[in-house]
């Protein structure tokens, strides 16, 4: 499978987005950043697509997007329309030395041990609307709920895990 990293620039604003993506026609793909659609949605859909990097390794693969990410500040700069370092759609971002970084949220483990001793001990809350599981911390904001929020009896329940793990 060949990974494709790419800026898409809209035509019109200028606005640029980092994104992948494994399609072989990947001048088409649109992207799937929150903000980048909204923006699309608000601008019209004219984008330019440059190619940056193209691989089969993942974790070749996941390195360079992480350092394009840190390079062109896609998060904090006004220009870019990404809210997150793009780390290559990998199972897991890589650090600079190819090793795995297991994350919850913004938090990082140094070990899958970690991570699940952290998931069985965390504050977990279900979605009243779609049945959505997550910790306290993912939650914040209810990003991942917009459409639910809008709902009648959205509420965010607190959840026991049972010792599911």
């Amino acid at each position: 499978m060949k990974y494709r990293l790419m800026i898409k620039t809209h035509t019109i604003t200028g606005l640029k987005y980092l994104c992948v993506t494994t399609r072989e026609n990947f001048h088409r793909y649109s992207g799937s950043g929150v903000e980048w659609k909204k923006h699309l949605i608000q601008h019209g859909r004219k984008w330019t697509t440059e190619l940056l990097f193209e691989s089969n390794d993942i974790e070749e693969f996941s390195k360079v997007c992480i350092n394009r990410s840190i390079e062109y500040d896609i998060v904090n700069s006004a220009r870019w329309a990404n809210s997150i370092v793009e780390n290559g759609g990998g199972e897991y971002p890589v650090d600079d030395n190819g090793n795995k970084i297991l994350r919850q949220s913004k938090k990082i483990f140094s070990s899958r041990e970690e991570m699940e001793e952290f998931c069985r001990t965390a504050k977990w809350f279900e979605c009243s609307v779609c049945g959505a599981r997550m910790t306290e911390n993912a939650f914040i904001g209810f990003r991942k709920h917009r459409k639910c929020k809008e709902r009648p009896g959205f509420k965010m329940i607190p959840w026991n895990r049972n010792n599911s793990f």
